[in-house]
């Protein structure tokens, strides 16, 4: 699909995007669980289609209930073959719940997931006892692991943690986490969902403690996406409108939702109230500088407004976006350059300069916030903007096109 953006005026309503790192994990723990759970708002997403092919190989069943999914464990033997197309999220917690399975699970995955770390998350499920066919996908894995002591490293991927706290579920697990972790607030998430099921966690420096424990999970709601909903607002900064993303849970200040305030520092009108975020564009914007180590999905977001704020924009923190969909430190680059922006990046760091952007042909490299991205700056743009394999949005978010239309994006899908 080709998408062809002119520029225009964003305005309106919109209402945010479902959680994909939410739904994925509820999904996979619904797979451990005590009995039927009922997950309801699910994104319309690739990735959340790719974690119930997943639970499906893990032994459950899966039934669609109106707009909800109905999850049953143990409704069958877990085995079997299974593509989770480009989803890392799916691909090292459903790696390591394949450990737990007496029978074997071969996982396989798109270009993309095919060239992303798992060897470090291989080598510590061999360590408690699995058996796998090698260090990369495609991968067959052979349990039961037992529980115990197990060390992985946390500065690559949070996942990789993720991954190992559902299991400590089944098998009971303390984890030494070696190195700083990245991307926290996904960690926290983990723990959240945990936690809101009946189970405990126990941290304390670098070891992370889960009994067995069978997780209770009943009907659930998917929250909105702080991340993908910070694309929808980012255009009201960049095209001088005016946005409320509706939907949202009340913002922490940390994580994805430290979005809210990271655009009022740039001196935009940002505000919060019941479930609404609200966004004003007609005001002047200038650089900041922020550390997005623990929230690196915003990266893309940030780097969309950055060319239309005064002087430069510095987003540090951000060495393990190499290891995203595309490596974001790269595309990132050669995306904003496209469109005429002083950019600089190193191995942690990207440097934006206020630019006058004009428009540009961009093809997704198969990273779906590359292509939102483009989107983004093309509608605040001199000139036509044209992403091609802009159907790539899919992995996370659908309606990205038709939504930016809604907003009176001048938009032509070819």
């Amino acid at each position: 699909m080709i998408v062809r953006i002119t520029r225009s005026k964003a305005l309106g309503l919109v209402e945010a995007p479902r959680s994909k790192s939410w739904a994925i994990r509820l999904i996979l723990l619904s797979t451990i669980s005590n009995g039927e759970s009922t997950i309801c708002g699910l994104p319309q997403s690739d990735d959340v289609e790719a974690a119930i092919r997943m639970a499906k190989v893990l032994g459950a069943e899966v039934k669609q209930s109106g707009e909800c999914i109905v999850v049953t464990p143990n409704s069958k033997p877990c085995g079997g073959y299974v593509d989770i197309g480009g989803s890392g999220t799916t691909l090292r917690i459903g790696t390591a719940l394949a450990a737990t399975c007496r029978g074997s699970i071969t996982i396989d995955g798109d270009e993309t997931l095919r060239g992303r770390p798992i060897r470090e998350l291989l080598e510590s499920l061999e360590e408690l006892g699995a058996r796998v066919s090698g260090y990369s996908l495609p991968v067959t894995v052979t349990g039961p692991i037992k529980g115990g002591f197990v060390e992985v490293r946390g500065d690559l991927t949070s996942q990789y943690i993720s991954g190992l706290m559902l299991t400590g579920l089944v098998v009971g697990l303390t984890i030494r986490v070696i190195g700083e972790p990245v991307s926290r607030q996904y960690i926290d998430l983990t723990r959240r969902v945990i936690e809101e099921s009946g189970c405990s966690i126990h941290a304390t420096g670098d070891a992370i403690t889960i009994n067995q424990c069978t997780p209770r999970l009943g009907t659930l709601n998917v929250p909105g996406d702080y991340a993908l909903s910070g694309f929808y607002a980012a255009l009201a900064l960049t095209t001088g409108g005016s946005v409320t993303v509706t939907g949202l849970p009340e913002p922490m200040g940390h994580g994805d939702d430290s979005v809210v305030n990271l655009f009022r520092e740039m001196g935009a009108v940002s505000t919060f109230s019941n479930g609404n975020w609200t966004i004003e564009g007609e005001g002047g914007l200038s650089g900041v500088s922020v550390n997005l180590r623990d929230s690196p999905d915003l990266a893309p977001v940030m780097a969309s407004v950055a060319p239309f704020a005064v002087g430069e924009t510095v987003i540090t923190g951000v060495r393990h976006l190499a290891f995203k969909e595309s490596n974001r430190l790269v595309t990132m680059s050669s995306t904003l350059r496209a469109f005429g922006v002083h950019v600089q990046y190193s191995e942690d760091e990207i440097r934006i300069l206020n630019s006058r952007t004009h428009g540009a042909l961009i093809k997704c490299p198969n990273d779906h916030r590359i292509a939102m991205m483009s989107g983004v700056i093309g509608a605040g743009s001199e000139g036509e903007t044209t992403i091609v394999d802009a159907e790539c949005v899919g992995k996370s978010n659908r309606w990205f096109w038709r939504d930016l239309r809604k907003l009176g994006i001048s938009l032509q899908e070819d």
